[in-house]
């Protein structure tokens, strides 16, 4: 889980797995997500760093949050001048065009404008900066390739709100998508804005707030790249005995943080998300439970098959039944939910073949579940407000792993992302009680071999679905061996 090469962004391998930290609030959906986050912004005295994947300017969370800064301006003073605020996200473009990741900047200060009117806020006393990743290409189908996918607020270099929700549309709190994030606070933190560091110094514009006369403006200004970034002493290096963590803390919290990288590039997953996962899998005694809005990645499916195969790991996934099927599916794809279950079905077959024992431990140790929305009799199928959009994983109940990653090709390979693994095993079952249990105990249970309305599927390499051939060359690219 050491830092890898160019994908790496933490420089100082000492930040990777840090010791005092503590463990705040679980955050179910968005009211939660943000209004938590609005607190943390109230709470700042010098600088808040945001990084997310989308924003929608007039969506209720990102209001939210402009709106907690309103009331922290309101309540007391700046006496650190300057306070910094930072947002870097992204934008789907369909072309490579710095000119409309301009425009989508401009339009993300627009509501701090209006808060700068109405507080009268001196902008050499604030200093907001926002930054707008743009990406895509005209014929491309998976948008989020190449992205910055992280979602995290950092506050004071003390504080980490980590998950997986973004501030759009879909997430207003009527009816948002089914997301989670944690808080945590001390070394953790500084880590994260490390990683945040590392992509925010490539970015080669920045736009701003400026007074105009007795109003504001935007403005947007090309700046150098890669740059040096500074941060006051008490964000760089926290007190954290005045955040009330003393120095005894001891809560272990590794940052798996990696950059983005080519669109069709999949050569190797040589990064630290993708080896921090997978050697939380891979290591794993007793039980994995796993869900995600998407899992599709064959290493990933690889180590499960191995687990519950060589020794004998309980197993159990919660997926969408349908989840962004256009892109897992399109051009360069790695496949549906469905698709993952005929392929960890296939392994089972292949197994039978050369292990009897081997074949009954993937069987007994496997349970699936299809996504089944609150409220609701039968799973959820497809996309926007309402559907299920967490991430988490739990390793023996001991560590558990939340943030923005899915359990994809796209995470695995292309896009930035900042997870975090907490080993930590009274955190862990609180986590997943909270989380996962729920979700699970509604979920429509299935088994390798069974279809998703209950008949049974051949279990010998030579039923429809699990050919003989056709199952050895599912399972083939996994890495799962058989011997």
């Amino acid at each position: 889980m050491r830092r890898e090469g160019a994908e790496a962004r933490l420089i100082d391998e000492s930040r990777l797995t840090t010791r005092r930290n503590a463990f705040g609030p679980t955050l179910m959906d968005a009211e939660a997500i943000f209004t938590a986050a609005g607190r943390l912004i109230e709470a700042a005295d010098r600088e808040v760093d945001i990084m997310t994947f989308a924003v929608e300017p007039d969506s209720e969370p990102y209001l939210e949050l402009v709106r907690a800064f309103g009331r922290r301006v309101a309540s007391r003073p700046i006496v650190a001048a300057p306070y910094r605020l930072r947002i870097y996200t992204d934008h789907i473009s369909t072309l490579f065009s710095g000119g409309l990741a301009r425009r989508k900047a401009q339009s993300i200060l627009k509501p701090w404008i209006d808060l700068f009117r109405a507080h009268r806020i001196d902008p050499q006393l604030v200093q907001i900066e926002v930054y707008v990743h743009a990406h895509g290409t005209p014929a491309y189908h998976h948008g989020a390739r190449y992205s910055v996918h992280d979602k995290m607020l950092i506050a004071d270099g003390a504080y980490l709100h980590i998950g997986g929700a973004n501030p759009q549309a879909k997430n207003d709190f009527r009816h948002p998508e089914r997301d989670t994030a944690i808080v945590v606070k001390g070394e953790v933190a500084s880590a994260a804005l490390d990683a945040f560091d590392a992509l925010w110094k490539h970015a080669n514009f920045a736009c701003t707030v400026e007074a105009d006369g007795r109003d504001y403006r935007s403005r947007c200004t090309d700046r150098q790249s890669p740059s040096e970034v500074e941060h006051a002493d008490a964000v760089k290096h926290p007190s954290l005995d005045e955040f009330g963590v003393p120095a005894t803390a001891c809560l272990p919290i590794t940052l798996i943080s990696k950059g983005k990288r080519g669109y069709f590039n999949v050569a190797g997953y040589s990064n630290p998300w993708a080896k921090g996962v997978l050697a939380a899998v891979s290591t794993a005694e007793r039980s994995i439970d796993l869900t995600s809005p998407n899992f599709n990645t064959p290493p990933l499916q690889g180590a499960l098959v191995e687990a519950m195969a060589k020794r004998d790991v309980r197993v159990r996934l919660l997926l969408p039944y349908e989840r962004n099927e256009i892109q897992v599916n399109g051009i360069g794809g790695f496949g549906s939910n469905s698709e993952t279950i005929r392929v960890l079905r296939a392994c089972a077959v292949v197994a039978r073949g050369a292990s009897e024992a081997e074949y009954r431990r993937v069987t007994a140790n496997f349970s699936g579940g299809w996504w089944v929305a609150e409220n609701q009799a039968r799973r959820f199928t497809g996309d926007g407000p309402g559907c299920d959009h967490i991430k988490f994983a739990s390793i023996d109940e001991q560590a558990l792993i939340v943030g923005s990653a899915n359990l994809d090709d796209q995470s695995f390979y292309h896009s930035s992302e900042t997870s975090i693994l907490i080993d930590n095993p009274v955190v862990t079952r609180a986590v997943s009680r909270f989380v996962f249990e729920p979700e699970w105990a509604r979920s429509e249970r299935f088994t390798l071999f069974t279809r998703p309305r209950g008949e049974a599927i051949p279990t010998t390499p030579s039923g429809p679905d699990v050919a003989g051939t056709d199952a050895r060359g599912l399972c083939a690219g996994l890495g799962y061996s058989l011997k």
